[in-house]
């Protein structure tokens, strides 16, 4: 399931967890990442110059 960081972070509050990181090269792939996963994915947005995808972004968590 795609979530915010802060949704992510909860799984480990408290606890002697860590949350694992991985690259992806684009919202598909992190999207495909998601679709198959078994736990939580965070999508963390790098390197962007577009000031709308930034603020959605951010909007969205």
């Amino acid at each position: 399931m795609l979530v915010n960081l802060n949704t992510a972070l909860e799984f480990t509050e408290g606890k002697k967890r860590a949350v694992a990181a991985f690259n992806v090269f684009g919202y598909e792939d992190a999207k495909a990442v998601a679709k198959d996963s078994k736990t939580n994915v965070c999508v963390h947005l790098d390197h962007c110059t577009k000031y709308s995808m930034i603020l959605r972004s951010i909007l969205r968590g």
